[in-house]
């Protein structure tokens, strides 16, 4: 992980590893199916960075 400021803003940047593209896809395709992820992630377009920082996953 890295961090990046632009301005006010401050971006964090993960790097995942997959052994394969399968692999990947499926990873992906059960992270965005799961339910506590679809309550969080709407409200990562709209919060403030003290608001994400305090979301806990």
């Amino acid at each position: 992980m890295w961090e990046t400021r632009l301005g006010d803003r401050t971006e964090f940047v993960y790097l995942l590893a997959w052994p394969d593209e399968k692999t990947m896809r499926h990873a992906w395709e059960q992270f965005r199916a799961n339910e506590e992820w679809k309550g969080i992630s709407p409200m990562l377009d709209t919060a403030t960075l003290s608001e994400k920082s305090r979301i806990e996953y």
